[in-house]
């Protein structure tokens, strides 16, 4: 952000930024809110201890998980 401002281009006037790297605290409070694709944390570490404690049987030894999209200012609407 701080390099776009030197650049003189404005988000998301001039360019839209999303970030991959899930959604923590910092996302949502940077100037402007940043859209973040991340995963579902909570729901992921739900599953885990239930394998983990024997209470669910994993379909297999891959488990997928959505991504979770959250969209906040950083994203300029489609024009």
């Amino acid at each position: 952000l701080r390099k776009l401002r030197e650049l003189k281009l404005g988000v998301p006037e001039d360019i839209s930024i999303i970030s991959t790297r899930g959604n923590w605290v910092i996302d949502e409070y940077s100037p402007p809110p940043l859209t973040v694709v991340g995963t579902q944390h909570r729901k992921e570490m739900e599953t885990a201890f239930s394998i983990i404690a024997g209470e669910k049987v994993p379909p297999s030894k891959i488990i997928l998980f959505e991504p979770e999209l959250i969209e906040r200012e950083s994203v300029a609407a489609p024009k």
